[in-house]
């Protein structure tokens, strides 16, 4: 039996059989699957001695991956993975650099570029001062949740504005007259972005078409008047 044993593990641990020459990478669309599989590690590596959770960790330092998930199955030998990348949603545009960053949901800066003309894209254009490289998130957190989730609300505006002293802004559109909003910070944001409904479907009632819209502070928002009309500032109820 003892001689048996030895002869199992002599054979599982020297026949080709039972070694990895390559791997199925599925999931992978912006990020080379060869570089997937030369992370991984795994290469000419016997199947019994790869751990798939050790093989996760140094596939999810590579940029741009976000979950991975590895599966080794015998006869036939085979090494599984299964990668979520980063999706590119937003492109920033950082003025004072002269450069365009792709960005997660989360504000990560990828290694990679998304699709400009997809439908799905929000643009910003950032004046302020930015310090960012790849893998890093952009400052300040949560600027980039915040800008999807006014894109869900408002699907008509895709651009969108940040700069150090406002924060985000956006630029208004109807029957042909654009002029800016100013959003500021995220707090509060879903409260200003109903505030900016209301004060739209009584812009539309009234045919008003101010000179700008302020909802930084959510409780008291203002919108300036054309300079033809009596005032120029209005607080809006």
């Amino acid at each position: 039996l003892l001689l048996g044993l030895v002869g199992i593990l002599a054979y599982t641990s020297t026949d080709a059989e039972f070694f990895v020459y390559k791997a199925k990478v599925t999931g992978a669309h912006h990020v080379d699957a060869t570089a997937i599989y030369q992370a991984a590690g795994v290469h000419e590596q016997n199947i019994f001695w790869i751990r798939p959770q050790q093989v996760a960790g140094r596939i999810a330092q590579l940029e741009g991956i976000k979950a991975v998930r590895v599966h080794c199955n015998l006869l036939p030998t085979e090494v599984k993975i299964e990668v979520e990348e980063r999706e590119p949603v937003i492109m920033w545009r950082a003025l004072n650099h002269s450069q365009d960053w792709w960005l997660d949901e989360e504000g990560m800066v990828l290694p990679y570029h998304g699709d400009p003309q997809s439908p799905e894209t929000v643009f910003v254009v950032g004046s302020g001062k930015l310090q960012a490289e790849v893998g890093s998130v952009i400052e300040p957190k949560g600027v980039t949740s915040s800008v999807l989730q006014m894109a869900s609300a408002m699907p008509e505006t895709r651009i969108y504005f940040h700069d150090d002293d406002r924060g985000l802004s956006f630029r208004q559109e109807l029957n042909g007259v654009e002029w800016p909003v100013y959003v500021g910070t995220s707090e509060q944001l879903w409260h200003k972005i109903q505030v900016v409904q209301a004060l739209t479907a009584h812009f539309i009632e009234g045919n008003i078409q101010p000179q700008y819209v302020d909802v930084r502070w959510a409780e008291y928002p203002v919108y300036g008047q054309p300079a033809n009309e009596a005032a120029t500032e209005t607080e809006s109820e």
